[in-house]
């Protein structure tokens, strides 16, 4: 794992732990209640992303090994050698300095994994289960809209006449 990958990994380490469910072999995160801005936990399948489930698998192989030479059991999944994280504020300025983002904060990664839902076409209500929003209003003020995405939008109207050029012979009539 590198070592900004590393950084940005323990900076989630306060409030995400390893689960299975009912048994089965796929990666999450369960975010407990009372660990969550909004009080109330929920689970997330990270395994349905690749490159975020290569990353818990790498920390998970980490955290065995930390086991095996502590002799102790480590309910973290992002930890110092077995040790809970109780401060990320450091940690995070100094990945973000590695990765050339200065000044960030996490609410802006919030806003960006809101935006790329929405550009994915993830419905609305489950990208709000996904990032925790629990209102529509609050969603909104992160699904930040550019004229790229109106032009993008527009273009998909276009795409989308059949047959082509249907709304031009409407006008041209």
């Amino acid at each position: 794992m590198t070592e900004i990958t590393s950084r940005l990994s323990t900076a989630l380490a306060d409030r995400c732990c390893l689960v299975l469910n009912g048994g089965q072999p796929w990666i999450a995160f369960r975010l407990d209640p009372g660990e969550t801005k909004n009080g109330k936990g929920r689970t997330l399948p990270f395994s349905a992303v690749p490159a975020l489930a290569a990353v818990l698998k790498d920390q998970r192989a980490y955290t065995r090994e930390v086991e095996r030479r502590t002799g102790r059991v480590c309910r973290w999944v992002f930890h110092r050698e077995g040790r809970q994280i109780k401060s990320i504020r450091q940690v995070w300025r100094t990945a973000c300095k590695k990765a050339k983002l200065v000044g960030m904060i996490p609410h802006d990664f919030r806003r960006t994994a809101v935006r790329n839902l929405v550009r994915a076409g993830v419905p609305d209500k489950v990208a709000m289960m996904i990032t925790g929003h629990e209102t529509r209003s609050v969603f909104d003020r992160y699904a930040i809209v550019t004229g790229g995405d109106i032009r993008e939008g527009l273009e998909r109207l276009a795409a989308a006449q059949e047959p082509k050029g249907t709304l031009k012979a409407q006008f041209s009539a």
